[in-house]
């Protein structure tokens, strides 16, 4: 075993001393000027593009580089045929920073022209080039900001379809790229409130109360658009949520006169008058509906809910002719149904087979297999890796109660700990939808019983000072579980698991690893 693990830590130094070699060979002829626009163009984009018109080169870094200017500065993508050149000269030499950053560009481009299928593919290459390439460490400051804003494309664009899990899924994968670079307040304060609005729309009150907290407590102050939608929200959710309709009508009055838009005022008036339908005041709730469904500064969805609400008075009013009015409308945006239930397929196809991907390198080591030495090195690595996992499944075959980790609860929890980056420096409570409630915990602790023999009865009687908390975390331990996994799943600091962890040793009298000797118990 010492020998495999020798050979795996050569490998692994062999790999790790060549990837640099890559990067560099891949940036050391980007021309001096150009690197100097780039870092330009984080802080200034517009002096950025006055200085590359005044280039004109068809270098690929040349075009990528304005295609990023046309951008950040509002202009509709220009040179697509030269971006798209770029972005197959990145993926050829292997150059993963400015392919990603070509693809994420083509991915701008392709939503220009309403093509949300392949900008959906392109900002999900984007990330994949950049999360196989780079180890997690090294995804901070620019690379951290490129993904955090590929994520948030994605956030959008599964937003505006109204696919509320994978919205939220994008949503809190941006969120961690955000805390990874010096992202400003308002950027991080939007993606919190738009993850709350998509909990709020699947009726979870509580984990929308939350992140419309946390998005509000970000917030340098209360005199932005950010911080006036994240108050109506959150309003609105209280109403829901049984409180005083005068009290949350006063509330979303003060915002709608407080509004800065029209766009602003007809949203706070769209909630207004949900309040007044609920509240059976059809006058009002008609006053507010009509202006929302009359105005030509609004969006279609908005439009949408206020003819449905309009229809829906005037049918019980036996208003015939408005009632038509809104039914024939409401069935010409109908036409579009199939259409959208294709995008809609297409998308959650792609949104799985994105999970699929990105799980099955979750655990890979080698992710760059730029040349054929890392290749090489990836094969040796999986057969070192297979003769490591089969010695220790040899080990485990005498000591585990393998069926103990098919029980269903054990699969729940395991399918949460695989499908979650939990981090040991980010707050418990961004997992709090994650967490354990009291009931999964006692069939984990029935399950452990079951199959270790008495295990909670073992503990206790040999163990008199252990509490119900120090057995559930014994418990997760049998799963294998690391410190960062249990913090988020009982909602414990990171600081607090360790120590807990530093109890049990002592209590148990362990010297060595904490999970084998729990599993031997």
């Amino acid at each position: 075993m010492k020998r495999v693990l020798r050979l795996l830590s050569v490998i692994v130094m062999l790999a790790a001393c060549h990837r640099p070699t890559v990067e560099t060979m891949c940036t050391s002829s980007l021309q001096p000027n150009l690197t100097a626009i780039d870092t330009l163009m984080q802080s200034q984009p517009d002096s950025a593009l006055t200085l590359l018109l005044d280039e004109q080169t068809n270098e690929p870094y040349y075009q990528l580089l304005l295609s990023e200017a046309l951008y950040k500065n509002d202009y509709a993508q220009a040179n697509r045929a030269e971006l798209l050149e770029a972005m197959a000269y990145f993926d050829s030499i292997h150059c993963p920073f400015l392919s990603a950053r070509a693809h994420y560009m083509n991915g701008v481009g392709n939503y220009e022209m309403d093509s949300v299928v392949a900008a959906c593919e392109e900002y999900m290459k984007a990330i994949q080039i950049m999360e196989e390439h780079y180890p997690e460490k090294e995804l901070v400051g620019l690379k951290a900001k490129y993904l955090a804003l590929a994520y948030t494309k994605l956030t959008v664009l599964f937003s505006n379809q109204y696919l509320h899990e994978q919205a939220i899924y994008f949503g809190k994968q941006a969120l961690h790229y955000y805390y990874k670079y010096e992202a400003e307040p308002w950027h991080v304060a939007w993606v919190l409130n738009k993850i709350g609005t998509h909990y709020d729309a699947m009726e979870q009150v509580d984990s929308a109360s939350f992140y419309y907290d946390n998005a509000m407590a970000v917030l340098p102050d209360s005199t932005g658009l950010n911080y006036r939608d994240i108050s109506a929200a959150k309003a609105f959710l209280s109403y829901r949520m049984g409180k005083d309709a005068a009290t949350v009508m006063e509330k979303l009055k003060k915002l709608y006169h407080d509004s800065e838009s029209e766009r602003e005022r007809l949203s706070r008036g769209l909630m207004i008058g949900e309040v007044y339908y609920h509240e059976n005041n059809v006058d009002s709730a008609s006053y507010y509906f009509s202006m929302v469904y009359d105005s030509q500064d609004n969006d279609q969805i908005s439009q949408i809910l206020a003819a449905q609400r309009l229809q829906e008075v005037f049918s019980a009013e036996n208003d015939s002719l408005l009632t038509n009015k809104y039914t024939v409308y409401l069935s010409q945006q109908a036409t579009t149904g199939d259409t959208k239930a294709t995008l809609h397929s297409n998308l959650t196809t792609l949104y799985s087979g994105f999970l699929i991907n990105k799980h099955d390198y979750s655990n890979s080591q080698v992710k760059r297999a730029a040349n054929s030495f890392v290749f090489v090195m990836g094969i040796i690595l999986f057969l070192v890796l297979l003769s490591i996992a089969f010695t220790r499944f040899l080990w485990k075959k005498q000591h585990d109660k393998k069926t103990f980790l098919k029980e269903p609860i054990c699969q729940h929890i395991l399918d949460i700990v695989n499908n979650t980056a939990f981090k040991a420096k980010i707050d418990c409570k961004i997992y709090a939808d994650k967490a354990l409630g009291k009931e999964q915990l006692l069939a984990l602790r029935l399950a452990a019983d079951q199959h270790y023999h008495g295990f909670d009865r073992k503990l206790r009687s040999r163990y008199p000072g252990l509490t119900d908390n120090d057995l559930n975390h014994c418990c997760l331990l049998l799963l294998g579980l690391e410190e960062a996994a249990i913090s988020g799943l009982l909602q414990k600091s990171y600081t607090a698991v360790c120590d807990r962890n530093r109890k049990l040793k002592k209590v148990l009298s362990i010297k060595e690893d904490l999970f084998d000797e729990i599993r031997n118990i």
